[in-house]
């Protein structure tokens, strides 16, 4: 009998012992945890690996930013997902960066697709462009 209530008073202590005053390491805050815990909520938690990792994504979110202005300019002047012809001036006025695209595929007349996702562009003659959508080049 006093070996039960020798091992409860052992884990009642330790217990205690793994909860402690701590401060988190985001906002400074006093919080009671366990003691590997670093954060007092899960927002801060969030918020400091935003913070440490911004400088490693913020280059790929600027990429991705592009690459989604282009797809929406892309996808405005498609209709019905039908090959449709503008300018160079009229993609460029909407925003249009020609550097910035997701992959290429070959025409049958040996020219090059550029597209963001699967919305594209073919450059045809005097400055036009063919605006595509993947799916009418696969089949």
């Amino acid at each position: 009998m006093t070996n039960v209530i020798l091992f409860f008073t052992l884990c009642s202590i330790d217990h205690k012992l793994l909860y402690m005053q701590q401060t988190c390491i985001h906002c400074g805050d006093i919080y009671r945890g366990r003691t590997d815990k670093k954060y007092c909520s899960s927002s801060c938690r969030s918020s400091y690996h935003n913070k440490v990792n911004y400088k490693d994504l913020f280059p790929l979110k600027k990429i991705n930013n592009l690459l989604k202005n282009n797809y929406k300019i892309l996808n405005q002047l498609t209709y019905k997902n039908k090959p449709v012809k503008t300018s160079k001036e009229n993609l460029v006025n909407a925003g249009f960066n020609f550097n910035y695209f997701t992959n290429t595929f070959p025409a049958k007349n040996g020219q090059t697709y550029f597209f963001c996702y699967d919305r594209g562009y073919l450059p045809l003659d005097n400055g036009l462009y063919s605006i595509v959508v993947k799916r009418e080049l696969m089949n």
